[in-house]
């Protein structure tokens, strides 16, 4: 699945660049190194948790791919697990 979004950079939500009405996304699990978190802007929690339900029966589901209008992108493995809080 692809996604444009209007920003996508890696970090967490603390400190003083984190984008307001966000979401951050927490990452972990196979194909993902270590612990991720990515600072998105223009995504719906909804699309979240709609792609974590379909990814529940791994090796079924979908890959997430979030293009920003920075130019970023990023490609979530359907392997990963993922969580997330909304930033406000």
């Amino acid at each position: 699945m692809i996604c444009a979004v209007d920003s996508l950079r890696p970090g967490n939500s603390a400190g003083p660049g984190r984008d307001r009405n966000g979401v951050t996304i927490q990452l972990q699990g196979p194909g993902v190194k270590d612990k991720r978190s990515l600072q998105v802007s223009g995504i719906e929690p909804f699309h979240l948790k709609e792609i974590k339900q379909l990814n529940n029966e791994f090796p079924l589901g979908v890959d997430l791919i979030l293009g920003g209008n920075d130019c970023q992108v990023a490609c979530i493995p359907r392997s990963a697990a993922i969580a997330w809080e909304v930033v406000d």
